[in-house]
């Protein structure tokens, strides 16, 4: 489940100067990883107003026609 992922805290240890992703990324990358398994553009979620929070709409993604059936 790439949103329980995302927001789940971890340790880091730098190496390099290299910055770990903050929380805002990890939540980005848990999106992207969902809509492209579900078939919707991550940056068009909305929540459910009242509903809770694994309640969302979002904007179907246009599937190429090499990838249709």
């Amino acid at each position: 489940v790439p949103a329980e992922r995302a927001a789940k805290a971890t340790s880091v240890l730098l190496f390099g100067g290299i910055t770990p992703a903050s929380p805002q990324e990890n939540a980005n990358r848990a999106w992207a990883e969902l809509g492209e398994l579900l078939g919707f553009a991550s940056l068009t979620v909305q929540p459910v107003p009242g509903k809770g929070e694994r309640f969302f709409t979002a904007e179907a993604r246009a599937v190429p026609m090499s990838k249709v059936p």
